[in-house]
């Protein structure tokens, strides 16, 4: 996957699961979409940070 979509979706989910946040937690899917939407954008911004940790290594 690119780099800058990785970028772009490590900002986006976050910023998405807080709109949900923000929207209130009354629902359970509201929930479960919010803490899936972080887990994703943590995982991208890992992976994004790994590419260019592995960039400067070479």
């Amino acid at each position: 996957m690119n780099f800058e979509i990785k970028c772009a979706l490590g900002i986006l989910s976050p910023l998405t699961a807080m709109i949900f946040i923000y929207n209130g937690l009354n629902s359970p899917s509201n929930m479960i979409s919010s803490i899936s939407l972080l887990i994703l954008g943590t995982i991208f911004s890992g992976s994004a940070m790994a590419d260019i940790i592995l960039k400067r290594t070479r």
